[in-house]
């Protein structure tokens, strides 16, 4: 759902609502001590407070490869059980 949450923002130009999910994003995935996800999620924050979708944009294909790599993590650790992704 944040995923989700993020793309949306990102294509209508959202910077609150971008915001919004990158800082929900970060405390979760700092949760879990996956670092790589943490920094991109600040990053949008950071991008969306200064409203520079351009750039926000060229980090969802890293966002998308570092949440499959939690994911992934997640459920090995879980014994294969599935995620909310």
């Amino acid at each position: 759902r944040m995923l989700d949450d993020i793309r949306g923002a990102v294509a209508s130009a959202s910077g609150e609502t971008l915001r919004a999910a990158a800082h929900s994003l970060k405390g979760a995935a700092a949760n879990f001590g996956a670092d790589p996800t943490v920094r991109i999620a600040r990053d949008l924050e950071t991008l969306a407070k200064s409203g520079d979708m351009t750039r926000a944009a060229e980090l969802l294909a890293p966002l998308e490869q570092e949440a499959a790599r939690l994911i992934a993590a997640v459920r090995e650790f879980s014994g294969g059980e599935a995620c909310a992704s």
